[in-house]
């Protein structure tokens, strides 16, 4: 796995830094922005991780360190999977939208603490709730 780290520095102020990790055939993996501050990095801004393939896995953001707004997941083929939109935090509370592979919703309801919480809504080919 090859890294690449790119600083940019303005003095007395936090370090901008741009985070790439490559797979071993070359292409990117894992893309991002982060500052660090007295040695600890903080994730800040986009990030998008790849498969070896080159297409998206995951895209979301990060704000201060904490993943924040909408988390897309998707499998090798390019198809969109999960929809995450954080309401609190990551390891507290979002709401979570499963997809089929032709795009159709599958289940949508809320994660809290990492866990499934409330009630759930699946959706079936017919469109009926359940």
């Amino acid at each position: 796995m090859l890294f690449l780290l790119i600083i940019c520095s303005c003095k007395d102020k936090p370090i901008g830094i741009s985070i790439k990790v490559f797979h071993q055939n070359g292409r990117l993996k894992f893309s991002s922005s982060a500052f660090v501050i007295d040695k600890d990095t903080i994730y800040h801004g986009a990030f998008i991780e790849y498969f070896q393939n080159g297409r998206t896995r995951f895209y979301g953001s990060y704000n201060n360190g904490k993943k924040q707004g909408v988390l897309l997941e998707y499998d090798s083929l390019g198809n969109l999977l999960t929809k995450m939109s954080i309401i609190d935090s990551w390891d507290k509370l979002y709401i979570a939208v499963y997809y089929d592979d032709s795009g159709r919703i599958l289940r949508v309801g809320k994660i809290k603490n990492k866990k499934s919480d409330g009630v759930w809504k699946s959706y079936h080919e017919n469109l009926e709730v359940s």
